[in-house]
């Protein structure tokens, strides 16, 4: 509410709500892929640990059928993750082309008159901006789920190589 205040032109500005929508998206992708990449990151650390036992015979298995249930948990988190984030990067995308447009516009349309009239103008550029800002920070989510995601498998194959020796 105080950055409300703070700029009261943009209280009315059409591009206000969809800033809200993109912000709240944000951050609700921002604590999913977070939550994603430590469950990635423990499964890791649960691989590496299985690594150094050795001759556990039964109880082996059962871990190493623990730790293959939580690996397929995991990539299934990451692909829904990053399906989300690009699904959301393509609507913001739809959006900052729109808000471009209409910057760019020659003949502004009815729907951009009120985006680029003077007491607008301003706002709807920061807009853009911030808009422009989300995407990379999307991009960077779904590049640290794929990371979690490769190093996961990574880990996996390594161990699955050292116990064949």
């Amino acid at each position: 509410m105080e950055l409300l205040n703070a700029s009261p032109e943009v209280k009315s500005h059409p591009l206000l709500m969809v800033g809200v929508f993109a912000e709240l998206q944000r951050d609700r992708l921002e604590k999913l892929v977070d939550g994603v990449v430590d469950q990635c990151d423990k499964v890791v650390l649960k691989l590496q640990k299985l690594n150094t036992l050795s001759g556990l015979g039964k109880e082996m298995s059962s871990t190493i059928l623990g730790i293959n249930v939580d690996l397929q948990e995991c990539r299934l988190k990451t692909k829904v993750a990053e399906e989300e984030l690009r699904a959301t990067l393509v609507q913001l995308h739809k959006m900052t082309q729109r808000v471009e447009e209409s910057i760019n516009s020659p003949t502004p349309t009815v729907r951009s008159e009120h985006w680029m009239c003077p007491e607008s103008a301003d706002s709807t550029i920061r807009f853009k901006h911030r808009f422009e800002e989300i995407n990379v920070e999307y991009e960077s989510m779904a590049a640290k789920c794929r990371i979690a995601s490769e190093e996961m498998t990574y880990t996996r194959e390594v161990i699955s190589i050292e116990s064949e020796y």
